[in-house]
């Protein structure tokens, strides 16, 4: 097992790397039933891990764990305001871009110029 065999590598084997009473861990459900994970293919290989790697977006995680504390349950933010956090982020990303306008324009890069001739 990946998790476990880590886990040893860096001698925390016995804290993290498996479920077990004691041990930290963070686990999160997944729907797999989205267009964008299936088919899952059983025979000759169960396809589910590439399909994660591959395809996964993260909008398919319904529930997240963390410690043994519920984080996330059907698809909501229990332990924050997830509309408070995304309006202060855009607050913030407005004042740093703002700050940065004119010395971005002034740099004169590839972007600067197509921003200077209309195109985005």
């Amino acid at each position: 097992m990946a998790t476990i065999e880590g886990a040893h590598a860096i001698g925390l084997g016995d804290k993290i790397g498996s479920l077990e009473v004691g041990k930290k861990a963070d686990v999160i459900l997944l729907d797999l039933k989205v267009p964008h994970m299936t088919p899952i293919i059983y025979r000759p290989v169960l396809n589910v891990a590439p399909n994660i790697v591959y395809s996964a977006r993260g909008d398919e995680v319904t529930d997240v764990i963390v410690n043994g504390s519920v984080i996330v349950k059907d698809k909501q933010c229990l332990t924050m305001d997830e509309v408070k956090v995304i309006e202060d982020a855009q607050i913030v990303a407005t004042e740093i871009c703002e700050g940065a306008a004119d010395g971005f324009l002034e740099a004169d890069g590839w972007l600067a110029r197509e921003v200077k001739r209309g195109l985005y």
